[in-house]
């Protein structure tokens, strides 16, 4: 739940392009060591911290990506975005786990498709905070992306200046 408050103030502060490709850049990452672990009881140490910062990641890219999906519309159509937003999410689950599987199953001790599968999930992870980046940039001619101010400091920069 924090990650989901937290991510919105970084929204707010640094911009989503930037929130969301440093978010995905902390969840493939945080999942690079587990590529790594043993079935070993001192790997716990790795995997515990490994995954609360890879969740976090996760959750603060869910938030910008949505922030981004959904800024700059008009009222009436929020919800529609929103909602494709969300089913984008959905059927990203519905295909990357399956493929993520049978990656897996390539394999023939399940230990060494686990982490065939989690390198895979690492390396697309990381190809992707590229093309975000890339995706996202502002266009020549265009203003940079508006980042969320407080409404106190929108009301001092939108007011008239008085004669």
């Amino acid at each position: 739940m924090a990650a989901g408050v937290v991510a919105g103030r970084l929204v707010g502060r640094f911009g989503a392009r930037e929130v969301l490709t440093t978010a995905m850049l902390v969840q493939g990452l945080a999942t690079l060591p587990l590529v790594l672990l043993t079935t070993d009881r001192m790997a716990l140490a790795v995997l515990v911290p490994a995954l609360f910062a890879g969740f976090f990641g996760h959750v603060a890219a869910i938030v910008a990506y949505t922030v981004t999906g959904t800024s700059g519309l008009p009222d009436e159509e929020q919800g529609l975005a929103t909602g494709l937003t969300t089913m984008t999410q959905q059927v990203a689950v519905s295909v990357g786990i399956p493929i993520l599987s049978a990656v897996a199953a390539t394999q023939s001790a399940e230990l060494t498709g686990i982490r065939l599968a989690l390198g895979v999930n690492v390396t697309v992870t990381l190809i992707s905070v590229g093309l975000v980046w890339i995706g996202l940039r502002p266009r020549r001619g265009q203003a940079r992306p508006h980042r969320h101010r407080p409404a106190a400091e929108q009301a001092t920069a939108t007011a008239e200046p008085t004669p």
